[in-house]
């Protein structure tokens, strides 16, 4: 099973699709999705079994032609993703979830 999210912030509390659909994460193989339009930065992201990272890292040709995410644009992404959980001190980033789901 593999759930791919290029708005990777849907659900309640914008956890994303697995929240969203009331799936469970850990009953999924490979989640996978991108940075670009719920957090304002670019690349993607894919979580899985280190046996999985693994078999990607060495079958996949973006592997040696990819480019690791900068680190301001890193910075991004860590900062959406606390402001989403509230870990700025604000309720900012679940108001602007609540405010896209309606």
């Amino acid at each position: 099973k593999a759930v791919v999210s290029t708005q990777s912030t849907g659900g309640p509390t914008g956890r994303g699709v697995c929240e969203y659909y009331g799936v469970d994460p850990a009953d999924v193989d490979i989640l996978m999705g991108t940075f670009s339009k719920s957090f304002g930065a670019a690349g993607g992201y894919i979580a899985a079994s280190k046996e999985v990272i693994s078999h990607l890292r060495s079958q996949s040709h973006a592997e040696v032609y990819a480019t690791a995410i900068s680190p301001p644009v890193c910075r991004q992404i860590m900062a959406a993703t606390e402001a989403i959980m509230g870990r700025d001190g604000t309720n900012e980033g679940i108001r602007r979830i609540n405010q896209l789901a309606e």
